[in-house]
């Protein structure tokens, strides 16, 4: 589980990618997530299905447009 939501759709983002390069139109869901998905991300079906309909680009465009300083006077390492 991702310890917060930048994180989290940080790993949507990967796991999306990586089934749009590697399924084929004439090869079930259900396939490639055995043979891709699994092994790299053990997560079930269920999750990749809601992974892939999550709107994970406007999420994350969302996150940093809404991240604002807590005191901008403050210096940040990041």
């Amino acid at each position: 589980m991702a310890y917060n939501r930048k994180n989290h759709l940080l790993k949507v983002k990967a796991v999306c990618e990586l089934y749009e390069q590697t399924h084929q139109p004439d090869v079930a869901m259900a396939v490639t997530y055995r043979k891709v998905i699994y092994p790299c991300f053990y997560i079930s079906i269920g999750t990749l299905s809601r992974y892939l309909n999550t709107n994970y680009k406007r999420e994350l465009r969302e996150l940093v447009e809404n991240r604002q300083p807590v005191d901008p006077k403050q210096y940040t390492i990041f």
